[in-house]
């Protein structure tokens, strides 16, 4: 598979980035620091996202979001209320064919469809479990009242109510 390589928008005469994933710089910095061609090493903050710290001559450095970076490269421009997705939710797997311009929605469904979306036992907040929810809607058709459900399980009525009406805990 041959590597292509477009220009970086708003610094094309300095950065180049290709549908593999990479940058490379396209001048010599001031310093020797590196020389034209040079690739990029890419850093990881703390949502592990990847991003290029660029720092074109006579500018500070930035931070930029390498899937953003090549979408509007190889795409073109982010729509309006769009984010760049990654549609095999790998964070760090930025190849062309594996991200998009979508809606936070469309990344939700991402998430659920690669099974990574925080639903149930998944949400670290989570105070029930898959068990307790069908215990819990056992007792309920049985006629266990619902204020006994809130002692039983130490959760809020309106909780216990979204769990009966399958509007929470629905993939159980």
């Amino acid at each position: 598979m041959s590597e292509n390589w477009k220009p970086v928008v708003g610094y094309e005469a300095f950065y180049e980035v290709s549908d593999l994933g990479r940058v490379r710089a396209l001048f010599n910095s001031r310093n020797n620091r590196y020389k034209a061609g040079r690739i990029l090493k890419t850093q990881s903050p703390a949502a592990k996202y990847l991003q290029i710290n660029i720092c074109p001559p006579g500018e500070k450095p930035r931070h930029i979001s390498l899937a953003a970076m090549i979408l509007e490269a190889f795409v073109g421009p982010r729509p309006e209320g769009h984010i760049s997705r990654h549609l095999d939710d790998a964070k760090r797997n930025n190849v062309l064919g594996n991200l998009s311009w979508g809606t936070y929605g469309q990344n939700e469904e991402d998430k659920a469809r690669n099974g990574h979306a925080l639903i149930g036992t998944r949400n670290h907040a989570a105070k029930l479990s898959d068990q307790k929810v069908r215990t819990m809607r056992l007792c309920s058709e049985i006629g266990t009242p619902v204020k006994t459900l809130m002692r039983l399980y130490g959760v809020s009525e309106n909780t216990i109510r979204r769990v009966l009406k399958r509007e929470s805990w629905a993939h159980v």
